[in-house]
């Protein structure tokens, strides 16, 4: 999308505009929104003990100070990838092919739904200390799900429920409307909101196009736009922290403003890493690697990027000074091995490796 128009679409392998497609851990950045809506609505601050609201958390000497703010950048020093939620990936679907690695990586087509991740999600430990470390995992998120919804049950906000205040907060401004289920539920009904979401390319654009534009909207066609969340609280996605400065509020920051290079390779799958590394599938040990590298322009300039990433290397950019909003849909596959954010996204601009445009109609495209 450039300035919020469709300019170029291609599906391949069966898939199509109408088939939703898993986002995988893509679906973290739903989260960082929805909690820039709470900041704005006055329902909680980043800064904030999240003990004060789960206070299971209080006589924990790590646990206790654990903030919102380090629940959303990774740094809460949760353990990441806690047995205690039950297999990751769960709800997963159409990712690869019957006999990829994905498809074995996802389980069975009748596991059964975890109890309740909210509830189990309280006892994890935390084994470091809050903002110290990133480490990346679905634990934060399935904190911040039970945090959001404890707040929500002591306020006077008519929703009541995590996926309630998502869905009318931020889905349903940015033009949204689908079942809960494509946020794959445990069997008390709470999304898996670190990578269960299942959209079509043009709904994540159009996502895409809602945060790039300020989350703002208009009653009418011609109208003025009006934001939804506070300006000031919807940057605070895109601000790194200590520990990892090109992770914002699950948000990937895919250059800083210095040039420094984002780390996605954790959003690609731990496991699947694990056990290439074993060498059951020899030349694929970056398969999940991240392959960002700065993008600079013809005067030597960072392009602006920042990104929403998921396993098989699913894609949402956000390019706010070209007006691009980009997905990129994958099934987790071999020929997935080669793919370069950095090659990709100069491509699209029409750089070439030494930054400068290419070709005499290249200006034009951005």
């Amino acid at each position: 999308m450039k300035d919020g128009v469709v300019i170029a679409e291609q599906y391949a392998n069966g898939w199509s505009a109408e088939r939703p497609h898993p986002l995988a851990s893509g679906t973290k950045s739903f989260s960082g929104i929805t909690a820039a809506a709470a900041v704005s609505d006055g329902l909680i601050s980043l800064d904030e003990l999240v003990s004060d609201t789960i206070t299971e958390w209080k006589t924990d000497p790590r646990a206790s100070r654990i903030t919102v703010r380090e629940l959303l950048n990774l740094t809460s020093g949760l353990e990441p990838n806690s047995e205690l939620l039950g297999r990751q990936g769960y709800g997963i679907k159409d990712l690869g092919g019957a006999n990829d690695l994905a498809a074995r990586l996802k389980g069975g087509a009748r596991e059964k739904a975890p109890e309740n991740w909210y509830a189990a999600v309280v006892k994890v430990p935390v084994t470091a200390e809050p903002g110290r470390t990133f480490r990346y995992g679905p634990t934060h998120f399935y904190a911040w799900g039970e945090f959001l919804t404890r707040k929500l049950a002591a306020s006077s906000r008519p929703e009541r429920t995590c996926w309630d205040y998502l869905h009318a907060r931020v889905l349903k401004p940015a033009g949204l409307e689908f079942p809960k289920t494509r946020f794959a539920l445990d069997q008390q009904g709470n999304p898996n909101l670190p990578g269960g979401a299942h959209l079509t390319a043009r709904e994540w654009a159009q996502w895409g196009e809602f945060v790039r534009r300020g989350c703002a909207v208009r009653a009418e066609s011609g109208a003025a736009w009006t934001p939804v969340i506070d300006r000031d609280a919807l940057e605070q996605c895109f601000v790194g922290s200590r520990a990892n400065p090109q992770y914002g509020l699950t948000w990937w920051l895919l250059t800083g403003s210095d040039g420094s290079v984002a780390n996605v390779g954790g959003s690609e799958g731990g496991r699947m890493r694990k056990r290439l590394g074993r060498g059951e599938r020899p030349g694929l040990a970056d398969f999940a690697a991240g392959q960002t590298a700065a993008i600079r322009d013809g005067n030597g300039t960072v392009v602006k990027a920042v990104m929403a990433a998921g396993a098989g290397k699913q894609r949402l950019y956000i390019l706010p000074e070209h007006g691009l909003v980009i997905v990129r849909f994958a099934e987790m596959e071999q020929q997935g091995v080669g793919f370069s954010d950095t090659e990709f996204l100069k491509l699209v601009l029409g750089f070439d490796g030494r930054g400068t445009v290419r070709g005499p109609d290249a200006p034009d495209r951005h």
